[in-house]
């Protein structure tokens, strides 16, 4: 069992990391740099502390050039309803995150895995 106080850290580390990522959605319409600061700083207490990156945070940078990634500032969103995935273009880089969609349903169709009797 890990000691308690590497069990607090991590703790405080998440709490901090959330922190940032909510800082940083507020204040990127107004200033770029400085939400790009939160972004790479809650990424440095990740990597410090050993925290699983939020899904927030996973999407908000490009991971092969580092830079976060907010839609239409610093990325291109395109839905690809065919292939069904959303595709983030990195406007920096240029590379190219697919995010899947989930199923669509049809009205009246039943759940996958559960039966009507």
């Amino acid at each position: 069992m890990k000691p308690y106080w590497k069990r607090r850290r991590r703790g405080v580390a998440r709490a901090r990391v959330d922190t940032l990522l909510d800082i940083a959605i507020e204040t990127y319409p107004t200033d770029l740099s400085l939400a790009e600061t939160y972004v790479r700083r809650a990424l440095a207490i990740c990597q410090r502390y050993r925290v699983r990156r939020p899904l927030l945070l996973r999407r908000l940078y490009c991971r092969s050039c580092k830079s976060p990634i907010f839609p239409g500032r610093t990325s291109r969103v395109r839905v690809r309803p065919n292939q069904r995935h959303l595709a983030l273009t990195c406007l920096r880089c240029g590379s190219t995150m697919r995010i899947p969609l989930g199923e669509r349903r049809l009205r009246g169709e039943p759940e996958a895995g559960g039966e009507s009797a």
